[in-house]
């Protein structure tokens, strides 16, 4: 018996072009939704970004304390200093843009308060403990 004649079969692709517009549809629209969230970011971190906070102690005494809060919340945060400030020393923190109230407790028992301090549209701001008045 003889089969007959060989044939090859090849599969069939019945849309070739179909495949590769689809990948590149998808790639587009993988980096349509990346520049969005790039996008996002961007303006998020520009509208808010971060101020750096220097705090000058000349009040003749030991900064031992710094809280802040916004302005009309009742309790104070947590403890911004991770050190006491000795006399004609200073310190930096970086905060979110915005208005706070601070507080300043100093080893002689006495405080000072600075309230409604707009850091909004700062990005470098001083305070300045003396013995007198808070600058």
């Amino acid at each position: 018996m003889n089969p007959g004649p060989t044939r090859r079969c090849r599969p069939r692709l019945s849309n070739p072009l179909g495949a590769s517009v689809l990948r590149t549809s998808l790639c587009t629209s993988l980096l349509l939704i990346c520049l969005v969230f790039a996008g996002l970011l961007t303006s998020c971190r520009q509208r808010w970004p971060d101020v750096t906070v220097t705090v000058v102690n000349q009040s003749g005494s030991t900064l031992e304390s710094l809280m802040s809060k916004v302005p009309g919340d009742t309790d104070w945060g947590g403890e911004i200093l991770s050190a006491s400030v000795e006399h004609a020393g200073s310190v930096s923190f970086v905060a979110l843009k915005g208005i706070y109230d601070f507080r300043a407790l100093l080893s002689d028992s006495s405080a000072a308060y600075m309230n409604d301090v707009d850091l909004t549209a700062l990005e470098l701001f001083t305070i300045t403990l003396t013995g007198e008045e808070t600058q």
